[in-house]
């Protein structure tokens, strides 16, 4: 048996294929960045008992199913452009990947049923000399 060549697969996985290339076997629940929206994770079922590396079967299942209720509710939102506001002011997200329950509207959630919800949320501060900043999340507020 001689082999040649080099695999080709995406460095970050986006696909079942690329984890299957990369070495995976065991099938199951996977978070795989979507390249449709800027390189998010969302779930994917993926089937790797096939015999061969072309044909993985995957059900990408999104990011709804991450939450615990009976109701589908999430959204992901960005910013495309450096944010420099004023002190003191909300920020305006002007771009929103996902809203599922149509609960976000450009600065604001707004919960579209009860239950326990968890964010997430970062950025970085390319300052100089001490510069800092801060954020905060408020509720009802």
């Amino acid at each position: 048996l001689k082999c040649s060549g080099e695999a080709a697969y995406s460095t970050s996985p986006q696909s079942c294929r690329d984890l299957k290339m990369r070495g995976e076997q065991k099938s199951g629940l996977y978070l795989i960045e979507d390249a449709e929206n800027n390189n998010f994770s969302m779930v994917s079922k993926c089937d790797m008992d096939g015999p061969d590396y072309n044909e993985v079967g995957e059900e990408k299942l999104g990011w709804q199913h991450f939450s615990t209720g009976p109701s589908r509710v999430s959204f992901v939102v960005w910013n495309s452009a450096i944010y420099d506001g004023p002190q003191n002011d909300t920020i305006q997200f002007d771009e929103i990947g996902v809203n599922l329950g149509k609960g976000f509207d450009t600065d604001t959630f707004t919960a579209p049923v009860n239950g326990v919800y968890e964010f997430s949320f970062s950025a970085l501060s390319t300052g100089e000399d001490g510069h800092h900043f801060t954020i905060d999340i408020m509720v009802n507020g």
